[in-house]
């Protein structure tokens, strides 16, 4: 079953209140532009919060990446 980007983003934001740390290497991948390090950083995110049984679309994960990215 695919995640939504809903999904997605509520994984995002549960896994930065979670773990600061997670906040940091987002944050940075963010403002280092690094659209590939952060739809990965997303993409094991999900698989990590959500389990194994979650496929994670890398189009719709590489979508909500880029909303990021100023």
């Amino acid at each position: 079953m695919h995640v939504t980007e809903s999904d997605i983003r509520a994984t995002i934001a549960s896994a930065r209140v979670t773990d600061p740390r997670i906040a940091v290497q987002f944050d940075d991948k963010v403002d280092r532009g690094d659209i590939g390090a952060l739809t990965n950083m997303i993409s094991s995110l999900v698989r990590v919060f959500l389990g194994t049984t979650k496929n994670v679309d890398l189009e719709t994960a590489s979508r909500v990446a880029r909303s990021y990215l100023p």
